[in-house]
């Protein structure tokens, strides 16, 4: 679906489709990709990529490299879970498989923490998908 972050965490399935926002800025002399969205129960996640050049198909990550980074923020229940950077503990990942002008797909997963602290409770994101067009 087009606007539309889908993941399982923790063996639940989550889509988040409602209250859509889809930026491109920059930051100091990186760009920035933010993608949000909301799902009925009023949860939310965003994806964030960070890149030191131009946005393309390829993987960004939450591990030790701080060329082409990801971020996955969930709010839960009102609790907030997010990967940290760096992260070496089964590091969050974001594959983008297309990107256009005014579209972009891609595929995540990784673990992300409460309030992003890797010493508090865990939570697994697998099967995550994401497709925002403008």
């Amino acid at each position: 679906p087009i606007n539309t972050i889908i993941a399982t965490i923790d063996d639940t399935v989550y889509t988040f489709n409602q209250n859509i926002q889809d930026t491109t800025a920059a930051l100091y002399s990186d760009s920035v990709i933010y993608l949000g969205a909301s799902d009925p129960n009023s949860d939310q996640a965003v994806i964030i990529l960070r890149s030191d050049t131009a946005f393309a198909t390829r993987t960004y990550n939450a591990d030790t490299s701080f060329d082409h980074v990801a971020l996955f923020d969930v709010i839960l229940s009102s609790s907030q879970y997010e990967n940290s950077v760096p992260q070496t503990n089964n590091p969050l990942t974001v594959i983008v498989t297309a990107i256009t002008d005014t579209s972009i797909q891609g595929t995540f997963g990784g673990n992300i923490y409460l309030n992003g602290d890797t010493t508090k409770a865990l939570k697994v994101v697998t099967n995550g998908k994401f497709n925002f067009r403008k």
